[in-house]
């Protein structure tokens, strides 16, 4: 009967020792999930962040091409910057912009 009980006891021993690795073991994983979800959650809200600034962009792009659709309006925008770079780079009396009329009207070449 004692020797039963001694194996009853060993028995026992061994499945508590079982048990508490095992609960170990969980917990470890449990804080790696949790730490995986909490950099899944900031990577998302990174993106979230990216996209919110794609989508402005993209609506001033938008923008850009409703305004720079009229020919004459582009045409000018073109001959300005090209006056600001060229204006960057040579002197002043070696190139010319448009006559620009009283009414802002510009000569069409």
């Amino acid at each position: 009967m004692l020797l039963m009980q001694q194996q009853i006891d060993s028995l026992r021993e061994q499945v508590r020792k079982s048990l508490d690795d095992a609960s170990l073991l969980i917990d470890r994983r449990l804080e790696h999930t949790t730490k995986a979800v909490s950099d899944v959650q900031t990577n998302l809200a990174r993106l979230e962040e990216s996209n919110k600034r794609i989508y402005e962009v993209g609506k001033d792009i938008s923008s850009l091409q409703e305004i720079l659709r009229a020919p004459k309006l582009r045409g000018g925008l073109g001959e300005l910057l090209l006056g600001d770079l060229l204006s960057q780079i040579l002197p002043i009396e070696n190139f010319s912009l448009p006559y620009t009329f009283k009414s802002g009207e510009r000569v069409d070449r």
